[in-house]
């Protein structure tokens, strides 16, 4: 949805028959004539001599394979495979969503005291890297003053 306030036209590529999206998202993306949706296909292969130029896509259920070819420098990809957190690591030390997010408050505080998460791994609306940034520099001043450290700005 973000990409469509900048292209003409967005092509979403989902492997299964289905998205795994809230529905909210997914009533969206069904009702924009900026997307198009392609269900059980994959990216075989992105081609092009500096820029990008084609695409080829198969067909998880059939295996056909169709390439479609694009105005040299006219088209990006955007990969986004799933959103699976990786805070197994931690195992049942710190609570965390449905989904595997770790649950924090907005000083980045896990239910473990002096334990702090920031980033796509804690539970939060928005992905960006601008805001995993942000909670980096939220839970670095959080940690600091849990030690008892000053904290400069």
């Amino acid at each position: 949805l973000f990409l469509t306030k900048f292209a003409n036209k967005v092509t979403m590529v989902v492997r299964k028959d289905h998205m795994r999206a809230q529905a909210s998202v997914q009533r969206q993306v069904e009702n924009s004539e900026k997307i198009d949706v392609m269900y059980n296909t994959s990216v075989k292969r992105v081609s092009g001599d500096g820029l990008l130029e084609s695409i080829t896509f198969v067909n998880n259920v059939t295996g056909a394979e169709v390439t479609k070819d694009y105005e040299k420098g006219s088209f990006g990809v955007f990969v986004f495979v799933g959103r699976v957190p990786a805070s197994n690591l931690l195992g049942g030390l710190v609570n965390r969503d449905d989904h595997g997010y770790i649950v924090t408050d907005d000083r980045m505080a896990t239910n473990v005291p002096g334990l702090f998460a920031a980033g796509d791994i804690r539970q939060k609306p928005l992905r960006q890297i601008i805001t995993a940034a942000a909670d980096g520099a939220i839970a670095a001043t959080s940690a600091a003053a849990y030690l008892g450290q000053p904290v400069e700005g």
